[in-house]
């Protein structure tokens, strides 16, 4: 949250087997999925997300816009790039 790519009520998406997940982001930047606990970073959401033990938040979510998805890792690359 403090480099700007994400802000609280945010909306990320991930899919999985078929399975469209969606979360939000905190106030607080925790990442909280539909009727479950926050979690501290993306990759731990991703990995309860994907019933595994680990996942990669950056790959897994796409932050969802009125117009269109971007997938995380796009944009910290954009930023990393100084292009944001």
């Amino acid at each position: 949250m403090a480099a700007g790519l994400l802000k609280a009520g945010d909306t990320l998406v991930g899919v999985h087997r078929g399975t469209e997940h969606q979360a939000i982001v905190l106030d607080d930047g925790r990442i909280k999925l539909a009727g479950g606990e926050p979690f501290t970073s993306l990759s731990s959401a991703a990995a309860y997300a994907r019933d595994r033990k680990s996942a990669n938040g950056w790959d897994f979510w796409q932050l969802q816009t009125r117009r269109e998805r971007r997938p995380l890792k796009e944009l910290r690359d954009e930023l990393i790039r100084g292009e944001r």
